[in-house]
Protein backbone atom coordinates (compact mmCIF):
# COMPACT_ATOMS: atom_id res chain seq x y z
CA UNK A 1 0.00 0.00 0.00
CA UNK A 2 2.84 2.36 0.84
CA UNK A 3 4.53 1.78 -2.54
CA UNK A 4 1.27 2.52 -4.32
CA UNK A 5 0.86 5.79 -2.42
CA UNK A 6 4.45 6.82 -3.21
CA UNK A 7 3.87 5.93 -6.88
CA UNK A 8 0.72 8.05 -7.04
CA UNK A 9 2.45 11.02 -5.41
CA UNK A 10 5.43 10.76 -7.78
CA UNK A 11 3.12 10.48 -10.80
CA UNK A 12 1.12 13.52 -9.66
CA UNK A 13 4.33 15.52 -9.20
CA UNK A 14 5.48 14.57 -12.70
CA UNK A 15 2.15 15.58 -14.22
CA UNK A 16 2.19 18.95 -12.47
CA UNK A 17 5.78 19.56 -13.59
CA UNK A 18 4.94 18.64 -17.18
CA UNK A 19 1.95 21.00 -17.09
CA UNK A 20 4.01 23.92 -15.82
CA UNK A 21 6.66 23.28 -18.50
CA UNK A 22 3.89 23.24 -21.13
CA UNK A 23 2.66 26.60 -19.84
CA UNK A 24 6.15 28.13 -20.07
CA UNK A 25 6.62 26.86 -23.63
CA UNK A 26 3.18 28.11 -24.72
CA UNK A 27 3.77 31.55 -23.19
CA UNK A 28 7.11 31.83 -24.98
CA UNK A 29 5.62 30.78 -28.33
CA UNK A 30 2.74 33.26 -28.03
CA UNK A 31 5.20 36.02 -27.13
CA UNK A 32 7.43 35.21 -30.12
CA UNK A 33 4.47 35.10 -32.52
CA UNK A 34 3.10 38.42 -31.28
CA UNK A 35 6.54 40.03 -31.59
CA UNK A 36 6.96 38.93 -35.20
CA UNK A 37 3.34 39.46 -36.27
CA UNK A 38 3.09 43.02 -34.97
CA UNK A 39 6.73 44.09 -35.24
CA UNK A 40 7.01 44.84 -31.54
CA UNK A 41 10.32 46.31 -30.34
CA UNK A 42 10.50 43.82 -27.46
CA UNK A 43 8.81 40.58 -26.49
CA UNK A 44 5.52 41.10 -24.67
CA UNK A 45 4.96 39.41 -21.36
CA UNK A 46 2.41 36.61 -21.69
CA UNK A 47 0.81 34.86 -18.74
CA UNK A 48 -1.51 31.88 -19.01
CA UNK A 49 -3.52 31.20 -15.89
CA UNK A 50 -5.46 28.13 -14.96
CA UNK A 51 -4.64 24.54 -14.18
CA UNK A 52 -4.19 22.20 -15.92
CA UNK A 53 -3.13 23.76 -19.22
CA UNK A 54 -4.59 20.98 -21.37
CA UNK A 55 -8.09 21.55 -20.01
CA UNK A 56 -7.67 25.32 -19.83
CA UNK A 57 -6.60 25.58 -23.49
CA UNK A 58 -9.90 24.07 -24.61
CA UNK A 59 -11.82 26.93 -22.95
CA UNK A 60 -9.44 29.88 -23.37
CA UNK A 61 -11.05 33.07 -22.16
CA UNK A 62 -9.67 36.60 -21.94
CA UNK A 63 -9.53 36.14 -18.17
CA UNK A 64 -7.11 33.22 -18.58
CA UNK A 65 -4.63 34.97 -20.88
CA UNK A 66 -2.75 38.13 -20.00
CA UNK A 67 -0.48 39.98 -22.43
CA UNK A 68 1.60 43.01 -21.50
CA UNK A 69 3.58 44.84 -24.17
CA UNK A 70 5.53 48.08 -24.26
CA UNK A 71 3.80 50.94 -26.05
CA UNK A 72 4.67 51.20 -29.71
CA UNK A 73 4.90 54.56 -31.42
CA UNK A 74 2.97 54.59 -34.67
CA UNK A 75 3.25 57.50 -37.07
CA UNK A 76 0.54 57.99 -39.68
CA UNK A 77 1.31 59.63 -43.00
CA UNK A 78 -0.74 62.67 -43.93
CA UNK A 79 -2.38 62.68 -47.33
Amino acid sequence: MRKLLIGVVVLAALLVTADRISVAVAENQISNRLTSAYGLPSKPGVTITGFPLRLTSVHVTPDGLRIAAAARHVQFARS
